[in-house]
Formats: C-alpha cells, structure tokens, sequence
C-alpha cells in the first residue's frame, strides 16, 4: 500500500496535519503517499518527521 502510519502529539504540525489540531493523547495519522512515490526512508525527531521519497514513472 501508499500509505505510511504516523502518531504523536502534533503541537508543531509534525504529523502532516494542521499545527492547530494537537491532543494530549498519542493518535495514529494515516498519510496517503501520492501516487508514483517510493518511500526509501523515514525519520523521526522530538518535534519533525521526514520522509525521503523518489518519484518514479509507472509507463
């Protein structure tokens, strides 16, 4: 599947979501990877999340 799976507590927008929406309780957050996108790795900090991806052509 595209999809990667992130959870926190989101009070700077690291989950990909509005920096607005936090909670005091940890939430999964699913993020849809756009079509023609490899996900090669993901990195997560205290307050980021990173995810190195590479396009590549589906024809």
């Amino acid at each position: 599947s595209s999809t990667v799976l992130a959870c926190g507590w989101n009070m700077y927008g690291q989950l990909a979501t509005s920096p607005h929406k936090f909670t005091s309780t940890w939430k999964m957050v699913r993020l849809d990877v756009p079509q023609h996108t490899k996900v090669h790795s993901v990195r997560c900090g205290a307050w980021s999340t990173v995810l190195l991806c590479q396009l590549f052509d589906s024809t």
